[in-house]
């Protein structure tokens, strides 16, 4: 909401701005692409930030959103948001900067062709991440953005391409299995993000590989709402997270689910505070 005070208007930026053809979002639905998996994933992320600023009244940001969209549907190479076109602090700029060339490496590796979908929300969490570090003023939304950039580039596997060509050929060892995890849901919710989704994709990779005993899922709540209804919050995200590894071919024996309501908090904070780091469930691997 507040990032047409703390955007940095720079020539480009203000041409591309100003670029939206149509605010209807059934003709902006009716976009496509035929540049593949990622291209088609950038384009439905874009427009899902688009009409998130929409939805807050952020006209600008939207508008941004909806152009980068428009710009993949046309068949244009769109990169992630440069950290200077935001106005931002040194210590978020350097943080930022470095998260983008992380970014950067990452999709010219692999991630736009062996993990299209998650190099697509990496993108576009990241352009996210930036709005919202500019605004300056929304720590969930902030965190959240974070998290999900986050959780994507975990999910992207890669070589750089010229250490694999200089590389000879020999074995691949197995890449190292963290065994402890982290899943993080939206304020009262149980549902999974696309974030967590990608996550629970890779943790049942892990498994797959480390093969341990148990699946530990422990449920978490921030402190909004009573004890009680967070003891039942975190459950639930605990279950729904036990469903999704399910699906993806994790035993159901190995899974073993609890809650902690408010009672853990990653974060520590006073009672009736909305924070995002609580909101999760660990996922713990015992052998």
């Amino acid at each position: 909401m507040q990032g047409l005070m703390r955007l940095v208007v720079t020539g480009s930026l203000v041409a591309s701005l100003g670029a939206c053809t149509t605010w209807d979002r059934a003709e902006l639905g009716k976009m496509s692409t035929t540049g593949g998996p990622f291209a088609e994933a950038l384009l439905a992320n874009y427009l899902e930030e688009g009409d998130s600023e929409r939805a807050q009244f952020d006209w600008l940001n939207a508008a941004h959103f909806y152009n980068k969209a428009q710009a993949v549907s046309a068949g244009k190479t769109v990169l992630p948001d440069e950290v200077a076109s935001r106005d931002l602090s040194a210590a978020k700029a350097d943080e930022l900067g470095k998260a983008r060339a992380r970014l950067l490496t990452a999709l010219d590796g692999n991630g736009r062709t062996g993990e299209p979908r998650a190099g697509a929300l990496a993108q576009a969490k990241f352009d996210c991440w930036l709005e919202q570090e500019a605004e300056g003023f929304q720590k969930a939304d902030i965190d959240a953005c974070k998290n999900d950039f986050e959780a994507a580039m975990r999910v992207l596997q890669f070589k750089p391409a010229a250490a694999a060509a200089a590389a000879a050929p020999a074995p691949a060892a197995p890449a190292p299995v963290a065994g402890k995890y982290s899943i993080y849901f939206d304020f009262a919710s149980s549902d999974l993000t696309a974030a967590a989704k990608a996550e629970i994709k890779k943790i049942a990779a892990d498994f797959k590989t480390a093969k341990p005993k148990t699946v530990q899922l422990i449920g978490h709540a921030d402190t909004v709402g009573s004890a009680k209804k967070n003891q039942a919050l975190g459950l639930d995200r605990a279950q729904t997270v036990a469903s999704a590894l399910i699906a993806e071919g994790v035993g159901f024996g190995a899974i073993k689910s609890s809650t902690k309501g408010d009672t853990a908090l990653a974060v520590k904070t006073k009672k009736g505070t909305k924070e995002a780091q609580n909101r999760r469930v660990e996922v713990v691997f015992e052998k």
